[in-house]
């Protein structure tokens, strides 16, 4: 892993991180019940994962613009999120619109934190 992708995966994840707290804490905000459950150091790790995995796909495909990367992202995002809420429901520890909303949300959220990724990508 290089010094790009590490600061690459940062940036996705500051764009994940800050777009799920305006989405869930201000416009979803009965979506989550229990905030303050929350684990603030768990989810902001999960947040760097998912930002590695942001900026290493897309610097796989060869994405460097923010247009790109927030497309790219954003597919990935809804992908993974329908599938975990699909299990979720499976399980029934997820309600389906719950679920569905969820995965929406994930496009937007991965889609945000892909442009920011494929802006830094794109940087000389």
């Amino acid at each position: 892993m290089n010094s790009k992708t590490m600061v690459g995966s940062l940036i996705a994840a500051a764009g994940l991180f800050a777009s799920g707290f305006v989405i869930y804490g201000y416009v979803l905000t009965d979506l989550r019940a229990g905030g303050a459950d929350l684990n603030l150091l768990y989810i902001i790790l999960g947040e760097v994962v998912f930002g590695y995995l942001i900026t290493t796909t897309l610097s796989a495909s060869g994405t460097k613009d923010m247009a790109g990367g927030f497309k790219s992202a954003a597919i990935l995002g809804v992908t993974v999120g329908l599938a975990m809420a699909l299990i979720g429901i499976g399980e029934a520890t997820v309600e389906m619109q719950n679920g569905l909303i969820d995965a929406a949300v994930w496009g937007v959220r991965w889609g945000v934190g892909g442009a920011l990724a494929g802006w830094w990508l794109g940087k000389d």
